[in-house]
């Protein structure tokens, strides 16, 4: 069964949300946090930095009986799967043996083999991967099938592991951000800077929020669901709230600024570039609400407008389009994080004012840019060709290439993303002259 209960929820998000330890000492409260009761419980967390080609372990940690600690202590940071299961996606959770974490069966089964005869039949885990490249998985080894029941659970829990990890980048990349706003643990404002000043409807949420948390860990801690329902993992779809204690030993609570970082050259609002990249992980809208701190109304919302700006009818169309042009850059990863493929998409998407691609792109001829623009007027093969000086089946063979050049796209695909882009590029090439 999954061994995150009731009471370790609060104890996981009060660990996790301690972004100025040391990865060692962070890794420790978690496992802390999540160690069963019984003897035979085990808990580990591996955490890594994804790289081209690889992976860099930046800790490891287990806790449970010594012969299962002392196996995947050894195994874990180097060839266990586990370390490796969701670094594709933003959170995963659910069983080794159902998810399958794109390794081939027989490896799998080669891996529960030694496991076995430790009593372990599955495991469950929780994995997320930020913008920033980092990978935090956390597993419970079971007797038996890990139950689904908890998976739900799981996946809020690991929309809080996620937040608490851009937290740490950010602090490790140069100090953190500035806290927003501080508080009371009651709730009671202290102080407020920038739009948490400038915005009443932002302040209440923010105290809203702390006194919610507050709830969670008092009254209402010993159920674990509505815990999670309380304790918001953005506040505002953009502030993170962490405890701080003072030298003479007083807590407050801080709205740190943390949202998601998404990017895009399509003109989005910050609010709908991490609403698609949400999307195209495979939220529902309810659990985008949840990891934004939003309602599912202003999420419908977001998603209709970046659908609009990108002409997409729905959802399949929105992860189509950016899986198979990669013009969304949904992140500000490093080359080598992006190359890894850690996020949902590919690299490859040029801009329309220039033969050079994206880093590591294709370029795009004069000629290509060309027939771009025209299939986005809606021009047909006979046209095209008359505009161009060619004729149809040269015109035809192009537009072949391009599709093939940028992952299958058909010719309304490649109109409807050069349009898009274009009309991203446009007020920045202006811009720049």
């Amino acid at each position: 069964m999954t061994r995150l209960h009731a009471s370790s929820v609060v104890s996981l998000l009060e660990a996790a949300y301690r972004p100025s330890l040391d990865n060692a000492d962070w890794l420790s409260a978690i496992v802390a946090a999540t160690s069963g009761s019984e003897p035979q419980d085990a808990v580990f967390a591996a955490l890594e930095r994804l790289h081209h080609g690889g992976h860099e372990s930046l800790g490891f940690q287990c806790a449970g009986p010594s012969e299962i600690k002392d196996f995947v202590t050894h195994v874990g940071p180097h060839a266990a799967p586990f370390a490796r299961l969701f670094d594709k996606k933003l959170v995963t959770a659910g069983s080794l043996r159902e998810i399958g974490c794109g390794l081939p069966r027989e490896t799998i089964d080669g891996y529960f083999g030694p496991l076995a005869q430790l009593g372990i039949h599955d495991v469950w885990g929780i994995g997320v991967t930020t913008p920033g490249g980092n990978c935090l998985v956390l597993c419970w080894p079971t007797a038996g099938d890990a139950e689904s029941n908890g998976y739900a659970r799981s996946v809020k829990s690991g929309i809080h592991l996620a937040a608490a990890l851009r937290l740490r980048e950010a602090i490790q990349r140069g100090g953190g951000p500035e806290p927003a706003a501080v508080l009371t643990p009651d709730g009671r404002l202290l102080h407020a800077e920038g739009v948490v000043a400038a915005s009443a409807g932002v302040r209440a949420r923010i105290v809203d929020g702390v006194r919610a948390i507050d709830r969670a860990r008092g009254a209402e801690r010993a159920d674990s669901d509505r815990v999670l329902s309380l304790w918001p993992a953005l506040v505002a779809g953009r502030f993170s709230l962490v405890d701080r204690v003072e030298s003479d030993g007083r807590r407050f609570i801080v709205a740190l600024p943390n949202a998601l970082g998404a990017e895009s050259p399509f003109s989005l609002s910050p609010c709908e570039q991490d609403v698609v990249r949400w999307v195209i992980d495979g939220a529902s809208n309810k659990e985008i609400a949840y990891a934004m701190g939003t309602s599912v109304g202003a999420v419908s919302g977001s998603l209709t407008r970046a659908s609009r700006k990108l002409r997409v009818k729905n959802r399949s169309e929105l992860k189509g389009l950016a899986q198979r042009a990669g013009a969304i850059k949904l992140n500000n990863a490093d080359e080598t994080a992006l190359r890894h493929g850690y996020v949902a998409l590919p690299l490859g998407a040029p801009t329309p004012s220039s033969d050079a691609g994206a880093v590591g792109g294709p370029a795009v001829t004069t000629g290509q840019r060309a027939i771009l623009g025209l299939l986005a007027d809606g021009a047909s093969n006979q046209a095209i060709a008359s505009a161009l000086g060619a004729s149809p089946n040269t015109i035809r063979n192009r537009i072949a290439a391009l599709s093939d050049k940028f992952g299958g796209m058909n010719r309304s695909e490649l109109a409807r993303w050069w349009i898009a882009l274009n009309e991203a590029v446009a007020p920045l090439d202006n811009a720049s002259g």
